[in-house]
């Protein structure tokens, strides 16, 4: 599973020199330091997004074009394409008022952040045949939890952008033992630890980098992790969270906390992740069993490597998964889990 864009017989991914290999081993390698523009192309990220009016020709060679007309009576696009600078292809049909957010919009905010604020990059690629567009880069700075030494945990930035979502900036963390992701919220009502830029205006390198707060997020967040690793739940909250995460909403209000009583599909997702909480998930501690970071990492493995998806296999479904899991169900399952834990820690 991964949906990286295979362009001029390469997959569109890099990842810095020297660092485990990621994304099945797909792509190649860059230093750690080299310049952008060598990043960009490696990842196959440097290509711009044209966007053109939305016109067609029918059988009889008449030009239709897209128009409405504003207030003041004028003719406008109502429509335009957004289509790839190399590939030509389509990547999506937007309103004519949409403001394109470039990749290498995106790639400067790295170059910034890695020059003030002790980044270096990880990870660079491109999705969905060129609809989406990301970055990592991890910081100089980590830390434990608790007392235990192994269990590292290190900051990283994620950057993304492309047709049909915000760009965002994102804080996360990685336990290092286990190379599982944690998504970084400091609590349901405050999300500082995420910016969006809408394409309703032009893109502010500016404004990312001061709305994420780097160094004040990781310190929060860290404080929140120390305390989860020594807090229990109980096997009655472990079920009830797996069931608002998984089940819809119907069937909350059908069964309730009658586990039995649900499909089976949902009571066996249940289990995997008891399974995950009781040792089996990779990064497990036995000074953390049954704690509330426990139960965060099992979840977190089971969205990112055993949760099945729908749709045939194939490449159409390794790239709706993989955007599930970083933008869309699966990140907000990720999310909702983090601030439901540490709202009580």
């Amino acid at each position: 599973m991964h949906g990286l864009n295979y362009e001029n017989g390469r997959h569109c991914f890099t990842r810095a020199a020297g660092t485990a290999a990621a994304w099945h081993r797909l792509g190649g390698e860059t230093p750690a330091d080299a310049s952008l523009d060598v990043w960009m192309q490696n990842a196959g990220m440097d290509f711009t997004i044209l966007k053109r009016t939305s016109e067609c020709v029918l059988a009889d060679g008449t030009r239709v074009r897209a128009e409405t007309e504003n207030s003041q009576g004028e003719k406008i696009d109502q429509h335009s394409l957004l289509v790839h600078s190399r590939s030509h292809k389509v990547l999506d049909q937007v309103g004519s008022s949409y403001v394109v957010h470039q990749p290498r919009e995106i790639a400067e905010t790295f170059r910034h952040l890695c020059a003030s604020n002790g980044f270096t990059m990880d990870t660079m690629g491109v999705l969905d045949g060129g609809r989406r567009y990301w970055g990592l880069a991890s910081n100089t700075a980590y830390d434990k939890i608790g007392r235990n030494k192994e269990d590292v945990i290190k900051p990283y930035l994620l950057l993304a952008s492309g047709c049909g979502m915000a760009t965002t900036g994102q804080l996360t963390t990685v336990r290092v033992v286990c190379q599982n992701t944690l998504h970084m919220s400091l609590s349901s009502k405050d999300d500082t630890a995420i910016v969006k830029q809408r394409h309703t205006g032009v893109y502010s390198m500016r404004q990312m980098a001061e709305g994420l707060g780097v160094e004040a997020a990781f310190e929060v967040h860290m404080d929140t992790l120390n305390r989860m690793a020594v807090e229990k739940v109980e096997p009655r909250f472990v079920t009830n969270l797996c069931l608002d995460l998984f089940a819809t909403p119907d069937q909350r209000k059908q069964h309730g906390d009658e586990l039995r009583a649900y499909p089976t599909r949902t009571i066996n997702n249940v289990q995997k992740i008891y399974d995950l909480f009781n040792g089996e998930a990779r990064g497990s501690f036995s000074d953390q069993q049954g704690t509330k970071i426990q139960l965060l990492n099992s979840i977190t493995e089971f969205v990112d490597h055993h949760q099945s998806r729908k749709g045939r296999a194939g490449s159409d479904r390794d790239s709706k998964a993989t955007n599930a899991i970083f933008f869309g169900a699966g990140a907000k399952a990720k999310k909702e889990a983090f601030e439901r834990l540490a709202i009580a820690a």
